[in-house]
């Protein structure tokens, strides 16, 4: 363990530094479900609301840290800020968004499986069913013109159509 003599901040180990980078991240997972928990009641009543399960997924999927990883490279570049500082910033900053892009990212779909949040519900689905229905209208009125089109060449209509067409059951 050195010691950086102009400013007399103890430089961590390797181990130690990532111990705290660590640490750090699961506090930021903590810290994010306390914050949507504590404004749940208003998440709940606001827009279409917010079931507990989504509240869940929300606590959890949220970190990546694009944001904070550039902020930690503008850190880096300081050089009126102690080398150690500098070092561990980056260290930590890095360390949250790999945790929370390998941990959190890779873990959502089982928690969107087991609250069965991907079912949607029933104005979820008629909103979803009129979309698609206005979508296809559109796609067809548009296909329409583009056949007389001398610019569009000869495609195969059929096989375009059938390409523009959405399988709403598939994804309901």
């Amino acid at each position: 363990v050195e010691t950086d003599t102009a400013s007399n901040i103890r430089e961590p180990s390797l181990g130690e530094a990532i111990g705290w980078a660590v640490s750090i991240y699961a506090m930021c997972v903590v810290i994010r479900f306390i914050s949507v928990h504590l404004h749940f009641p208003i998440l709940r009543s606001i827009g279409y609301g917010m079931s507990w399960q989504e509240a869940i997924v929300i606590s959890w999927s949220g970190l990546r840290g694009a944001i904070g990883l550039a902020l930690a490279l503008l850190v880096n570049l300081d050089t009126a800020i102690d080398r150690v500082v500098r070092y561990e910033v980056l260290l930590f900053t890095s360390v949250v968004v790999i945790l929370s892009l390998l941990v959190n990212g890779s873990t959502t779909k089982m928690f969107l499986v087991k609250l069965k949040i991907l079912k949607a519900n029933s104005v979820k689905q008629q909103f979803l069913l009129h979309s698609i229905s206005e979508m296809e209208e559109y796609a067809d009125k548009h296909c329409s013109h583009l056949m007389h089109d001398p610019l569009v060449g000869d495609p195969d209509w059929e096989k375009v159509l059938e390409m523009s067409t959405i399988n709403a059951n598939a994804l309901l």
